[in-house]
């Protein structure tokens, strides 16, 4: 049985400093908490993104920390948060927004979204999946959107037991525009 105690934390009436949920799986207590990262934690986010992008066999540049910094430090594009299990570094999730005709507004594209390994299969994924869902509406989201890799059966399953559908009729398509497709598509050597 879990039993579910939710927070949010304000400062200065911008929400989301912290937002933690307390569960209990039979008598263990467990508190999982989204922190919003700070600037001066960059570096650290870097790191669990590096992680993240090794996981699912991804292109890790300096293109991409140069995004985490822009995430960072303009609230108007999103958030990036660290995901802490009983105060401990747990993990990381990032939130973007966008504006979608058929969501009927503004868009919460989930990102990314990396649990450490010692911290999966747990229940943890979906009870943080409801606290960036909170955080969503709370910032007017009205629908949210994630990618995942068609090899993390495991993801995918998360996802869709969270209540997220796969588009079979639609395909994910990228265009680069940037001047050095380069930057965008190839790792450091």
């Amino acid at each position: 049985m879990i039993t579910v105690k939710s927070q949010a934390i304000f400062k200065n009436r911008s929400r989301l400093l912290t937002t933690t949920i307390e569960y209990y799986f039979g008598t263990v207590m467990k508190k999982l908490s989204l922190r919003l990262v700070s600037a001066n934690e960059t570096h650290e986010l870097a790191r669990y993104v590096q992680d993240y992008y090794r996981y699912d066999n991804l292109i890790y540049n300096v293109t991409v920390e140069e995004a985490i910094l822009i995430l960072v430090t303009d609230r108007s594009l999103g958030r990036a948060w660290f995901i802490e299990v009983d105060d401990k570094m747990g993990g990381y999730a990032m939130l973007t927004f966008g504006f979608d005709i058929e969501a009927g507004g503004k868009l919460g594209v989930i990102t990314d979204f990396f649990l450490a390994e010692e911290n999966r299969d747990q229940g943890f994924g979906k009870q943080i999946l409801k606290l960036i869902e909170d955080e969503s509406r709370a910032l007017g989201c009205r629908a949210l959107e994630l990618f995942v890799t068609n090899k993390n059966a495991r993801a995918k399953k998360l996802y869709s037991n969270f209540g997220f559908e796969s588009l079979d009729d639609r395909s994910s398509m990228l265009k680069v525009l940037t001047d050095n497709v380069n930057d965008c598509l190839k790792a450091e050597e």
